[in-house]
C-alpha cells in the first residue's frame, strides 16, 4: 500500500535447459566406454554425458560407428549430432533410406501430437505421466516429453491406445 510492500508473488516455472544440469554421474557415464570414444571424436564431455543419458550408450555407439563408416565427414560432432538428432541408420543394413524405422515413428509421433489441439496435448501428457510409475521414467518424460527415449516403447502403445493406426503406414 503506498510505497510499503504487502505482498510477494513468486511464480516458478520449469526450466528446459534444466536438462542440462541434471547430468549426475550416479550410472557411471564417465565409466562407459562410448564416453571415451565420443571424447576422442572432440564431443565435450558435458554433451557426451547428455547424449549417454538421453540416448543410451548402444545407441549413440551405433551412431558412432555410421560417422565413422562415411568418408567425406569433415566434422564429425556435428555429423553425429545430426545422426542422433534425426536417427540415420545405414542403407546397408537393409534401411534403404537415411531414417531408421524409428526415425519414421518419431516423426510420425511428431505430427500426431502437432495436430492436437494445445488442450489436447496438455490432456495427453497427464494422462501418459499418470501411466508411469517408475520416478526415473516420469523424471526422463518431463525434460524430454515425447521424444524420451526411456519410454519411447510406452509412448508407442500410449498413442496406440489413444489413435489405433496412427502408426500403421509405416
Amino acid at each position: 500500500m503506498g510505497r510499503a510492500v504487502t505482498e510477494i508473488r513468486f511464480k516458478i516455472a520449469k526450466n528446459p535447459q534444466l536438462s542440462i544440469l541434471d547430468l549426475d554421474d550416479v550410472a557411471g557415464i564417465r565409466n562407459e566406454p562410448i564416453y571415451e570414444k565420443l571424447l576422442q571424436q572432440g564431443v565435450s564431455e558435458r554433451l557426451a554425458r547428455q547424449w549417454i543419458k538421453e540416448h543410451g550408450a548402444a545407441h549413440v555407439a551405433g551412431k558412432i560407428d555410421y560417422v565413422s563408416a562415411r568418408k567425406d565427414v569433415q566434422n564429425p560432432v556435428s555429423y553425429l549430432t545430426a545422426a542422433l538428432r534425426e536417427d540415420y541408420a545405414d542403407a546397408r543394413a537393409g534401411q534403404g533410406a537415411p531414417k531408421s524405422d524409428r526415425a519414421k515413428r518419431l516423426a510420425r509421433l511428431r505430427d500426431v501430437v502437432s495436430a492436437r489441439t494445445p488442450t489436447q496435448r496438455d490432456a495427453d501428457k497427464r494422462l501418459f505421466m499418470s501411466r508411469l510409475d517408475d520416478a526415473v521414467a516420469r523424471l526422463n518424460f518431463e525434460n524430454h516429453g515425447w521424444m524420451s527415449a526411456l519410454n519411447s516403447d510406452a509412448i508407442f502403445a500410449f498413442w496406440e491406445d489413444l489413435m489405433p493406426n496412427a502408426f500403421e503406414e509405416l
